[in-house]
């Protein structure tokens, strides 16, 4: 049964994408429609391709849609397209080129919306709210500590109890006994006080990290020039306008 088991989850997990030469085809042909404000084929072209295609190239894909969207006066499907390149590129932020104020309305629109469902998932399970975000290692690290101190304090508690009907049981006249009993109760009594402590830290500190939202930065530049770049680590996209200052 378990074998079974691990079998439907490495199929279920199994992703197949895109050879890279029709990745670049499909992508040549996409900057050429987007230069050329054909929004809707961008999208038309983009949406089915998306799912079969690598990471760095599904966060350029989600760029492409977003801002076709927006171009397109799509508000929420321009929301939802920046929230799941967000998912992927968590420091992902326009670059001041693309900053119009419709852009920038609709990102931060979709950073908020991302930040609150991260909360709200940080609330039921600590560190599904990272995840959601794409901070997978943080996610990760807080589910461990949330889950393994969470268990622990359930475990220490129940010991504790113990110990504090043994304390309390104790005959009356044996002050030695006593105090023995007395030292074992305080020492698992501290142990669950530590494990609990731990644990409403992480969960507290999920929620916070999940909800809270970083702001759009914006830079100054001159002399603009039209480009398109993003880097291979997803770790900053440039999209639109690109200025360069002459010497």
């Amino acid at each position: 049964m378990l074998s079974g088991l691990f079998i439907i989850l490495i199929i279920s997990n199994a992703e197949s994408f895109l050879p890279d030469d029709s990745v670049k085809i499909i992508f040549g042909k996409i900057k050429d429609k987007y230069e050329n404000k054909k929004y809707l084929e961008v999208i038309t072209i983009l949406k089915p391709v998306v799912p079969e295609l690598k990471k760095t190239d599904k966060s350029k894909a989600y760029e492409y849609l977003a801002y076709s969207y927006t171009n397109l006066g799509d508000e929420k499907q321009a929301v939802e397209a920046f929230k799941r390149l967000l998912r992927l590129c968590p420091k992902f932020e326009p670059s001041a080129v693309c900053n119009s104020p419709s852009v920038k309305k609709i990102y931060q629109k979709a950073k908020t919306e991302g930040a609150h469902e991260a909360g709200a998932c940080s609330c039921f399970i600590p560190g599904m709210g990272q995840l959601l975000k794409g901070e997978e290692r943080k996610g990760k690290i807080i589910i461990f500590t949330a889950g393994t101190s969470f268990i622990s304090s359930i475990i220490l508690w129940l010991i504790t109890f113990d110990k504090r009907d043994k304390y309390l049981k104790a005959e009356p006249d044996n002050i030695k006994e006593i105090e023995q009993r007395y030292q074992t109760y305080k020492y698992w009594f501290n142990g669950a006080i530590l494990s609990s402590t731990i644990f409403i830290g992480t969960y507290i500190y999920s929620i916070y990290d999940a909800w809270s939202s970083k702001t759009v930065r914006l830079h100054k530049t001159k002399h603009p020039e039209f480009k398109i770049h993003l880097d291979t680590e997803c770790r900053k996209t440039y999209f639109g306008l690109i200025y360069k200052f002459s010497g």
